[in-house]
């Protein structure tokens, strides 16, 4: 019986890959149609996915890059930009992206993974003394003020801690706003 089975020939797999290419591109097309709802399309595409807050349309981005790439897509994807400060302050008065807001400076742990398109930012001290950050400049005035509210979410396992992370940052004073998404 199995010598009169019906083998599939080529035009039989071509049908079928091309329903698979289909159903791919209707799925990315639901995706990106479910971010531009959500987001709104322009230079906030992803701020609402990831925070959960309104990309404010008033907002200027200072600067943006994803370094996700490579073999195991490690890297970071960072968004700075400038938004009205009462704006701002609606934000820390409601619900804050991960947890809750709390305020500066940025924990070492967590604020050392970032670098937000600078030169990053070490952690530490001298043995037996005060760790601080140390290294870009912005970066360390910015991560260890006590003026900024951040909101973080580890995403992680138990034994990396922060190995994978979100980190929401918050001038009010400046105005500014730092989101950076990291996997390593």
């Amino acid at each position: 019986m199995a010598k009169f089975a019906r083998k599939p020939n080529a035009s039989r797999r071509i049908t079928v890959a091309v329903y698979v290419v289909a159903l791919a591109a209707a799925a990315a097309v639901a995706w990106f149609a479910h971010r531009v709802a959500t987001d709104g399309p322009g230079p906030g595409l992803g701020f609402r996915h990831y925070t959960g807050l309104r990309w404010p349309p008033e907002a200027r981005i200072v600067r943006s890059a994803d370094s996700h790439g490579g073999f195991h897509g490690d890297g970071e994807c960072f968004l700075v930009f400038d938004a009205d400060p009462a704006t701002l302050r609606g934000w820390l008065a409601g619900d804050a992206s991960w947890g809750r807001w709390e305020r500066g400076p940025v924990p070492g742990e967590i604020g050392f993974h970032c670098k937000f398109g600078g030169s990053g930012v070490g952690w530490g001290g001298p043995v037996g003394g005060t760790p601080r950050y140390s290294g870009d400049e912005m970066l360390v005035r910015m991560l260890g003020s006590e003026q900024v509210w951040y909101s973080a979410r580890e995403r992680g396992d138990q034994f990396l801690r922060w190995h994978n992370g979100d980190l929401l940052v918050i001038d009010v004073q400046a105005g500014r706003v730092w989101l950076s998404v990291w996997d390593f």
